[in-house]
């Protein structure tokens, strides 16, 4: 009796755990660190303002913790429309050539899809983001990924999407 409630306790605690963390990509890619990469600017469909800098600052800091030395963050100048305000994803087309002309050869992008604390007594963090390694010379997805976590009423927002970051370039590997 005591064995399957050992069992039982076990499945439950790996349910709730595989139920607080979902990922998807394209596979695993080899680039090289040596090469230089552009942080183009990162869509934020989340309610909660500049949670897309947030991000971005969070996967530069990841990024060069894996490797990467040359990294540069382009940002659009764009200036405050109505168009701006409705369209909330960012035209990279411009900044994509601006890299490419400096010499860059990948350029990381992306979307903020959640971003918040849940409403209720746990207030438990939740962060949904998409991320896009793009070779600037051909301007083809070379990998992409989503991931999404709710984190414990003890954890805070920026841990717990410095997790999914992590959990989601894991699968670009930087061999030598």
């Amino acid at each position: 009796m005591l064995k399957h409630l050992a069992v039982m306790a076990m499945a439950v605690a790996t349910l709730m755990m595989s139920a607080c963390n979902t990922i998807s990509t394209t596979g695993t890619i080899a680039v090289e660190s040596s090469r230089p990469w552009a942080i183009l600017p990162i869509a934020n469909y989340s309610t909660t303002p500049k949670a897309d800098e947030t991000l971005a600052t969070l996967v530069e800091t990841r990024l060069r913790s894996r490797g990467v030395r040359q990294l540069e963050s382009f940002r659009s100048q764009e200036s405050l429309s109505l168009v701006s305000l409705l369209d909330k994803t960012p035209d990279n087309t411009a900044l994509i050539q601006k890299a490419l002309s400096q010499g860059y050869q990948y350029g990381i992008t992306g979307s903020v899809l959640e971003w918040h604390y849940k409403s209720g007594p746990d207030r438990e963090p939740a962060v949904g983001l998409s991320l896009k390694v793009i070779d600037l010379a051909s301007q083809q997805v070379v990998w992409q990924g989503s991931a999404s976590r709710t984190g414990w009423a003890y954890s805070n927002l920026s841990s717990v999407a410095d997790k999914v970051i992590r959990d989601l370039l894991k699968q670009v590997k930087f061999p030598g």
